[in-house]
């Protein structure tokens, strides 16, 4: 039959582009809606950890590009409307958006592996903090090293900068700030 009983085609009710139309349009449909597929169950269980790593790497790379923005907004705002020396802005700005930073990456990138208690969270942004301390002073070294003696203008070389200590902080917050708990 090509009309349905409520007046439309049989074959929408089969169509996935209509999924989301209510159950009571369709009296053979249950009201709890399919899920939709997941990597993680489509492929073989032993590619599970590498697709979660992954995972919170983009996570971490999407707050970090976020921040980057941040970042050069503020180093050049400083620099270049104030007039502050470039380092000095490079610092301010990498310690203002270290918090921020930290609790983006605590509620996105690794909320599965987050203990949420208060002596906890300050535990991590403790062990955050000495990390994000050594990469400021990787990102200061490379973004000094760059402008002064390659004459790099200080935003390129801050973007720079950034991606370089990227991997760094990525790595070593992994191991040391969200450790997971065996």
């Amino acid at each position: 039959m090509w009309i349905h009983r409520v007046g439309l085609p049989v074959f929408w009710k089969k169509s996935p582009i209509f999924h989301d139309v209510p159950a009571r349009f369709f009296p053979t449909r249950t009201a709890k809606q399919p899920h939709k597929p997941q990597v993680k169950k489509m492929l073989p269980a032993k590619f599970a950890p590498i697709i979660e790593e992954i995972t919170k790497m983009f996570h971490f790379a999407c707050v970090g590009a976020t921040m980057g923005i941040l970042n050069i907004g503020i180093i050049y705002t400083l620099t270049s409307i104030l007039g502050i020396y470039y380092i000095f802005s490079a610092i301010f700005s990498y310690q203002v958006l270290l918090v921020l930073s930290f609790t983006s990456n605590d509620k996105l990138t690794f909320r599965s592996i987050t203990n949420h208690s208060l002596e906890s969270k300050w535990h991590r942004f403790g062990s955050y903090y000495l990390v994000s301390l050594a990469g400021m002073i990787f990102y200061i070294a490379i973004m000094y090293f760059l402008t002064e003696y390659f004459f790099i203008f200080y935003i390129i070389s801050s973007i720079i900068a950034t991606l370089l200590v990227f991997l760094w902080n990525y790595f070593i917050n992994k191991t040391f700030t969200w450790r997971e708990k065996k």
